[in-house]
Parts: structure tokens; C-alpha cells; sequence
């Protein structure tokens, strides 16, 4: 009886140490880099900027958010007009941070809120939706670097494997609580579950998002056939077509270009699905590129076009 509740009386003792160190912890995520591109270093409300020929400058809060960076310097050459939105992303990872921090704060001096089930919500999505949008964010980076000079690797920096440390923290702490403990009842499968339907949910959600703001890439996908039957029939692209914008549509990809005669289209797909479809149009067993853009007055000129093709310029 004595070693059951010396037990019972030392989770509390390991859980509240475990939410203090996590909370530190988490403040470090708030000034260290999360990101690094190139040379320059990302935080979730600034960034330093370094590019050609050893010129530096920062772009704090609203410019950085915003994508008014200094003059000269780019992430990407990305013809899109949705490069700023890609910054934008951060201060949703800034907003997480900060109510992550208020909302345990406030768990470690009133254990009692976990009584109310939006705020177990609130302490459980926080820190998990910091940790996921800032990978998220490290991921647009790196898929809207495609046009971008020399040295533009793009890698997790200190913030944000710190994040997932903290996120492990704070869960285990959370789930080690006593009054966690009385709440069991709702079941695991239930909110392994409710969580794989939101993740769907938001994985369409983000997809629509990035191509209405315009967070695209493009991508040429061609029948593979020989050169020497370029143009062909136009009626032998409708079947392929057919099945190539039957897997658009699912990632919310649009047709930018079509040519029946030289048996390829052209998609304009959310970054976040580039790589899947991508993926899936090589399985299907179609030729498939990314396409590069240079602005040409009113026109598009595609520096990558399939062999034999025009030019949109021509057309």
C-alpha cells in the first residue's frame, strides 16, 4: 500500500517537471531559426536574408509576412503572384506558439481547466499545429525553390526540430496527469479517428487555399510516344486526358494548357500536391516535367516544352 501511493503521488511530481521543461523548451522555438534557405535564416516572424555578392539585410513582422523583402533579393523567381502568401504561412505558426505558451501556463497553475474538453482540445492542437504548419512551411519552401539561383538547399533548422521535442513533452506530461486519466473514456479509436478525418479535411482544404492564392507549380505530363508521330490524331490524347484530368481534379489541380496534336497538357497543381501527382501521372506511365515559366508580355513562355512541340508564343 505504501509503494502504491508513494507511485500515485510521484506522476504529478514527474508530470508538472515534464510541462516545465517542455515550456522552456517551446520558448526557445519562438527565437530560434526554423528554417534554413541558402544562406539566410527563417524564424516564424523574421527572417535574415543573405544573397549574391554578400549582401544581407532582415525583414521583421509585417514586411516578412507580407513578402516585401529588400530590394534585390528573392526566395524564387516563381512566376506565380502567391510567393508573399508563402510567407504568410509563419504568422499562423507565430499565433500557435503564443497561445500554446498561454493556454499550459495556464494548465500548470490551474490543473483544473482539463475538466473543460475545448481547452484538452486547445492544449493537445496548439503545439501539434505549430509543430505541423512549420513543417508545412519548410516544405513550400522547399518545393518554391525550383527557379531560385545557386545555393537554395532548404533544410529544418533548430526551431523546428525543437518543436517536435516539445510537442512529445508537453503529450507525455498531458496524458501522465491524473485528471487526464478520469477522461479515458472517450477511447483512442475515437480520436484516431476524428483526427485522420480532420487531416483529410485539411489536406483538401489546403489544396484549394494554395491555388486560389495562387501557391503553384506547374507541370507538364505527356503520352510517351515516338517523335516521329508528333502531331498526331488528336482523338488518341482524349482518353488519356480523360484519365490525367480525372486525377487533377482530386488534388485540385487545373488544366494551364492542352494540345491534342502533340499529346500533352499542362497542369498548374498546389505545391503541397506536386509531388504525389507528380508520382502518381510516372506510375500511370506518362512522361512527366516541371515546367519553368518566363513572363513574355501578356504571354507564357514554356522553357521546358516537350520535343517537337510549338511554342505558346507561336500558337
Amino acid at each position: 500500500m505504501w509503494r502504491l501511493a508513494t507511485d500515485r503521488s510521484k506522476k504529478p511530481f514527474l508530470q508538472a517537471r515534464l510541462t516545465r521543461l517542455g515550456l522552456i523548451l517551446f520558448t526557445l522555438t519562438i527565437v530560434a531559426p526554423w528554417i534554413v534557405v541558402g544562406s539566410s535564416y527563417i524564424w516564424p516572424f523574421m527572417a535574415f536574408l543573405q544573397w549574391k555578392g554578400g549582401h544581407t539585410g532582415w525583414a521583421y513582422f509585417g514586411d516578412f509576412w507580407l513578402g516585401n523583402l529588400p530590394k534585390g533579393y528573392a526566395f524564387s523567381q516563381h512566376a506565380g503572384e502567391g510567393l508573399s502568401r508563402v510567407y504568410f504561412g509563419w504568422v499562423l505558426v507565430l499565433v500557435c506558439q503564443f497561445a500554446t505558451l498561454l493556454l499550459w501556463i495556464m494548465q500548470l497553475i490551474k490543473p483544473q481547466f482539463l475538466s473543460k474538453k475545448l481547452y484538452i482540445a486547445g492544449l493537445i492542437l496548439f503545439p501539434l499545429s505549430s509543430l505541423l504548419l512549420g513543417v508545412y512551411q519548410w516544405y513550400i519552401h522547399m518545393n518554391i525553390q525550383y527557379l531560385s539561383y545557386a545555393h537554395s538547399d532548404v533544410f529544418p533548422y533548430f526551431g523546428l526540430w525543437i518543436a517536435g521535442i516539445c510537442e512529445a513533452l508537453l503529450l507525455i506530461s498531458l496524458f501522465r496527469s491524473p485528471e487526464w486519466a478520469a477522461r479515458k473514456r472517450y477511447g483512442k479509436k475515437r480520436i484516431i479517428l476524428g483526427t485522420l478525418l480532420i487531416f483529410i479535411a485539411l489536406f483538401f482544404l489546403v489544396n484549394e487555399i494554395e491555388f486560389q492564392t495562387k501557391v503553384t507549380k506547374f507541370l507538364y505530363v505527356q503520352k510517351n510516344v515516338e517523335n516521329t508521330e508528333l502531331p498526331g490524331d488528336p482523338k488518341v490524347w482524349e482518353a488519356d486526358f480523360a484519365r490525367i484530368l480525372a486525377v487533377a481534379y482530386l488534388f485540385r489541380a487545373r488544366v494551364f494548357d492542352n494540345d491534342p496534336n502533340y499529346y500533352y497538357c499542362e497542369l498548374e497543381v498546389p505545391v503541397v500536391s506536386y509531388a504525389s501527382l507528380k508520382a502518381i501521372y510516372i506510375a500511370m506511365g506518362y512522361g512527366v516535367q516541371e515546367g519553368t515559366f518566363l513572363t513574355v508580355g501578356p504571354f507564357l513562355k514554356d522553357a521546358f516544352a516537350p520535343e517537337g512541340a510549338p511554342s505558346l508564343l507561336d500558337r
